[in-house]
C-alpha cells in the first residue's frame, strides 16, 4: 500500500453495444456553456461506458490523449477529472484543465465524464444522487480504464466531487497516488432551508417537489423524499 498525496486548490475506444450518443448541443443549448478552444496537440475520443450491473444505463465520457502518444502502443497515464453538482464534463473549467494537462503534460491522458443524471449520461437527476450513484460511477469509470490497460495515477474533483473522491480514498486500499481537490466544500449549509427559497420550500412541502432549474433538456427537479434521504 502507499500513502496518497492530496493537493487542495481554492478557486472561484468504443465500447461494445452502446446506446446512441446523445448530442451535447441537445443536452445543453447553444450559448449556455462556453467551450474552451481545442489544442492541436490533443486528440479526443467520445466514449459511452455501460454500467456492468445495468447495461441499459451508461456514463458519457471524453478521453483526451496527447497526439504524440496516440500512435504509440504504450498506454499513457490517465488523470480522471470529476465535475461538481448539477454540472457536466464540458464545464469550461474542467474541459480546460483536461485539455491543458494532455497538451502540456505529455504523455498524460485525461478522462472527464458525466455522473449519471448529469450531462449526456443516463438516468434522471436526483438531489441525493451523490450519496451512492456518484461513487459507483467513479468506480465504474476506473474499472473501465483498467480493463483497457490504462493506469490511473491522478484523480481531480471539483466542488461536490471532492466529497466523492474523499469517500473513495477512505475505502479503497490502493487508490491513485495523487488526489487534487478544487473548490471543495468546507461549509455544508443546512439543507434544504440553507439552499432553497421560501417559495421552493413551500412547493416542497405542499406538492412534494419543484423544478430547481433547467439546462437544455436536462431538468433538475428536487423531490421531498430525496431531501429526506440526503
Amino acid at each position: 500500500t502507499h500513502t496518497p498525496s492530496f493537493h487542495i486548490a481554492f478557486t472561484s475506444m468504443q465500447t461494445p453495444t452502446t446506446p446512441a450518443l446523445a448530442d451535447d448541443k441537445y443536452i445543453f443549448e447553444s450559448g449556455l456553456t462556453a467551450r474552451c478552444l481545442p489544442y492541436d496537440s490533443v486528440q479526443e475520443v467520445e466514449l459511452i461506458i455501460p454500467l456492468p450491473r445495468n447495461p441499459s444505463e451508461w456514463i458519457r465520457a471524453t478521453l483526451s490523449v496527447p497526439k504524440s502518444s496516440a500512435q504509440s502502443s504504450a498506454r499513457p497515464e490517465v488523470t480522471v477529472v470529476c465535475h461538481g453538482m448539477c454540472s457536466w464534463r464540458n464545464q469550461i473549467l474542467l474541459e480546460s484543465i483536461s485539455r491543458r494537462l494532455s497538451a502540456f503534460s505529455a504523455p498524460v491522458a485525461t478522462l472527464r465524464f458525466d455522473f449519471r443524471g448529469n450531462g449526456a449520461s443516463s438516468s434522471a437527476w436526483s438531489y441525493d444522487n451523490s450519496e451512492s450513484l456518484d461513487l459507483d460511477d467513479l468506480k465504474t469509470v476506473l474499472a473501465y480504464l483498467k480493463s483497457n490497460d490504462y493506469t490511473v495515477t491522478r484523480l481531480v474533483g471539483h466542488s461536490q466531487a471532492c466529497r466523492t473522491l474523499l469517500k473513495y480514498y477512505s475505502t479503497e486500499p490502493e487508490p491513485p497516488a495523487l488526489c487534487v481537490l478544487l473548490s471543495g466544500r468546507f461549509y455544508p449549509v443546512p439543507t434544504p432551508k440553507g439552499r432553497f427559497t421560501d417559495e421552493q420550500i413551500r412547493l416542497l412541502d405542499d406538492e412534494g417537489s419543484f423544478l430547481w432549474f433547467k439546462r437544455g433538456v436536462r431538468e433538475f427537479v428536487v423531490a421531498k423524499d430525496a431531501c429526506e434521504r440526503r
